[in-house]
């Protein structure tokens, strides 16, 4: 049997075999002898049908049906004895055979392309340096204060933001007639919502229950055409609103007591407060600063180590993908999914998610990242410890594939932080893109 194998990319392998008739007589014989057992032929028992009236009613058929079937266990040699290791379902073709010949075929399939990670340390990677203001805790504040609001009835609507309406509003068009042909809607309208439309706020100003105003607004919005494309759209839309209901506005005051009840006791002045609310947020900002970082990791380390992952599982990622983005689109009541649209658009990601998950499987055996024993025992005492659970229960969990690949997973980010040079800028020094 000879053997030739040719790499058409990093992962893509194409090989030739060939076998002398010799190599494969008695397979062949013994496959048509096999087959023969279980036809069905007029006047015959099964399996007794003698040969040359198999050969009379079925001529070579058999044989070439036999070739295949070896073709594909000589394959399957070949894969174990050269330890070839296909990742995705082989495909025969260009078989060749005539009855009593030498058979040849040839069979194309991905394996995992053997890869040497470069480029992953002494990066320069520039971070956004977010410090919480004076002001983001003073708006977190104004929330709390908000949350905590009583009301009064109201006989006009005054000056400050402090209220809230009840009106009935009425579509207008351009010359401020009325649209019968569009309901009446009864809506709130709550002054302290920093997205209401000012003129509804300057226009309302002094007016009483019973009383109208207009108002006005513009609706700028982006859509999508049936070709996929966005276009930029401006609609102006007309109101007159009827008065029904005046509220004002009462805030408590930010004392002892009120932060006792909406911290449910764990402060009682308002610094304590400030401090919490300002440690609440920087811990956000440090979160998202770590996605942040292990993005632009991941980005660089791909942009710098270009290869050919499998394509088998870029469509496997890309297949996830639409299942769950296809569910979601039900959830939301869409008619139509276009399938072929959402797999160019997830065609990127899937691919970056391949390359990521074959260079970081990489660099852990380049680095000799894997947890080893006395890590796993030392996090299991620990574990133990804190939660009283049996330490070899603890073991054997941390022990499993799973959570062999977590500590491999934290040790990999760990060492890749420690090796790169971060840096924190101004977000206004970072591309708008970032």
């Amino acid at each position: 049997m000879e053997f030739k194998s040719e790499q058409i990319n990093s992962s893509e392998l194409h090989v030739e075999v060939s076998c002398t008739y010799e190599e494969i007589k008695n397979l062949i014989e013994a496959e048509v002898k096999k087959q023969s057992k279980k036809l069905n032929v007029d006047g015959f028992r099964k399996g007794k049908v003698p040969t040359h009236i198999i050969k009379q009613r079925f001529g070579d058929a058999l044989e070439y049906e036999a070739a295949e079937k070896i073709a594909n266990e000589k394959f399957w040699e070949v894969v174990k004895e050269k330890n070839l290791n296909p990742i995705n379902q082989p495909v025969l073709s260009d078989l060749k055979f005539e009855p009593r010949s030498d058979l040849s075929f040839k069979v194309k399939f991905e394996i995992m392309p053997e890869i040497k990670v470069e480029n992953y340390t002494d990066n320069e990677i520039l971070l956004p340096e977010f410090k919480v203001t004076e002001e983001e805790i003073d708006k977190e504040i104004e929330y709390l204060l908000k949350s905590n609001r009583t009301f009064e009835s109201a006989d006009l609507v005054g000056e400050k933001d402090n209220y809230i309406i009840g009106v009935e509003i009425e579509r207008l068009d351009e010359s401020g007639k009325s649209i019968p042909a569009v309901k009446k809607e009864n809506i709130e309208i709550d002054f302290t919502n920093e997205r209401v439309q000012p003129d509804i706020k300057t226009n309302s100003r002094n007016k009483k229950v019973g009383e109208y105003f207009d108002f006005s607004f513009t609706d700028k919005r982006t859509i999508e055409k049936e070709d996929h494309s966005t276009e930029e759209i401006e609609e102006k839309y007309f109101y007159r609103a009827l008065i029904n209901k005046i509220q004002k506005i009462i805030f408590p005051k930010l004392d002892e007591e009120l932060i006792k009840k909406i911290t449910k006791e764990k402060f009682n002045s308002e610094d304590q407060l400030r401090n919490n609310i300002k440690n609440d947020i920087q811990n956000y900002y440090d979160s998202q600063a770590e996605e942040f970082l292990s993005a632009k990791i991941i980005s660089q380390i791909i942009s710098k180590n270009e290869f050919e992952p499998p394509r088998s599982l870029v469509n496997n990622v890309i297949e996830e993908y639409l299942q769950n983005e296809e569910k979601n689109s039900k959830k939301r009541g869409y008619e139509k999914f276009d399938k072929e649209h959402a797999r160019t658009h997830f065609e990127k990601r899937a691919l970056n998610e391949v390359k990521w998950f074959m260079l970081s499987e990489q660099i852990i055996k380049q680095e000799n990242l894997q947890a080893t024993d006395t890590e796993i025992e030392e996090e299991a005492q620990k574990e133990s410890a804190k939660t009283n659970i049996e330490l070899e229960k603890l073991l054997s969990f941390y022990k499993s594939p799973k959570q062999k690949e977590k500590f491999a997973n934290k040790k990999l980010w760990d060492f890749l932080k420690l090796n790169n040079k971060i840096k924190y800028v101004h977000p206004d020094q970072l591309p708008k893109n970032e």
